[in-house]
């Protein structure tokens, strides 16, 4: 049996949002290797930053279908989330080479690692997205979602591989700088009017002696 050997890559879709605002993270474990036991977990380290009544989902490309493993958009499975984080397992399939479901066995070169599902894309469809919905009432800031993938080859010698994923909350003035910017500029002007009428009044007072 090949020793399996994985990491994760993170792609955080929209990291900039306003509190109460959704955003997604596409996952993808890349390497090579058929993991025997897999375990997937996703932590939320701040208490109350996800909405308490609705905290997200996680989609997982691959579904079996019959006697057949399918991937794409027709074939995802949707697992809620909970407020403080989720666990799954993926299935052996996920691990199969993209040369295997297309049925191109030895397309790739000599040499050449072949390609896993869970490294690619299906229909526009990630191996993993994670669709997390914030509290509204969270302060802004910079947060953190921590995702970790323990898997085994044997099940006897287990290995983990652990990625962060980095996410910017914005501040009522981050949201309106644009327009403080235009009202101090505003008052900018008005102030230097109002000093060039009081400049001008004077020198005219001083003729007038």
């Amino acid at each position: 049996m090949v020793e399996s050997a994985y990491a994760i890559s993170l792609l955080v879709k929209n990291p900039i949002i306003k509190p109460g605002e959704s955003f997604e993270i596409e996952a993808y474990l890349t390497g090579y290797g058929e993991p025997v036991d897999n375990k997937l977990q996703i932590y939320i380290s701040t208490e109350g930053f996800l909405d308490v009544n609705d905290p997200g989902y996680i989609d997982v490309s691959g579904k079996q279908e019959g006697n057949l493993f399918k991937f794409g958009d027709k074939y995802k499975q949707r697992h809620d989330l909970e407020k403080v984080g989720f666990q799954i397992g993926l299935s052996s399939a996920c691990f199969k080479t993209r040369d295997e479901y297309q049925k191109k066995l030895g397309s790739t070169p000599k040499g050449i690692i072949p390609m896993v599902m869970t490294e690619t894309m299906v229909d526009s469809t990630p191996p993993i997205l994670l669709h997390l919905n914030t509290n509204k009432n969270i302060r802004s800031g910079d947060y953190s979602i921590h995702l970790l993938f323990t898997y085994s080859s044997d099940e006897k010698n287990y290995f983990v591989s652990e990625k962060e994923a980095t996410l910017h909350v914005t501040s009522w003035v981050e949201r309106n700088i644009t327009v403080l910017q235009r009202i101090g500029i505003c008052l900018g002007l008005s102030a230097l009017f109002a000093e060039l009428i009081q400049t001008y009044y004077t020198i005219l007072q001083y003729y007038r002696m």
